[in-house]
């Protein structure tokens, strides 16, 4: 046992017993060794090697799980932007019907062309509204993918 010198290790009265310097056996300190002993450490050396074997698959394990949870996440990320991607074509086609349906309004009722041009107008905005809100979705969902 070793006393420490530094008044700043002596937190605790643990805190200043060093553990003691061990090295590896040399073949003839070994060969000195009982047989009951020499058994001990050829076991002990056994179990360290399976210790550090297990160790490893859990930590591939624990990598492959990673994967399979990355590669989930990247099937729903296509899946949501496939989904975003649909909305917005179906949002498009009924802004187009309507924009048809108000041509064929000012042409057959005759309604005074500010008013109908408002209408598109607004359609538009929300058409391009829904087109900047889908491009925003988008982006994130690209980042993210990324």
């Amino acid at each position: 046992m070793q006393w420490s010198e530094r008044p700043s290790e002596q937190r605790s009265p643990f805190s200043r017993i060093r553990p003691p310097a061990y090295r590896p056996l040399t073949e003839s300190e070994f060969s000195q060794l009982s047989e009951p002993i020499k058994a001990r450490i050829r076991g002990l050396k056994l179990a360290q090697l399976q210790c550090d074997e297990r160790t490893e698959t859990h930590r591939l394990n624990t990598k492959a799980v990673q994967i399979e949870i990355a590669e989930h996440q990247h099937r729903q990320a296509r899946e949501d932007f496939k989904t975003e991607t649909f909305k917005l074509v179906s949002k498009r086609a009924q802004t187009s019907q309507a924009q048809d349906a108000a041509k064929l309004s000012v042409d057959e009722w005759g309604y005074k062309q500010s008013s109908a041009q408002t209408k598109l107008e607004e359609l538009r905005l929300g058409q391009h509204n829904e087109q900047e809100a889908h491009s925003n979705n988008r982006r994130a969902a690209v980042s993210n993918f990324n």
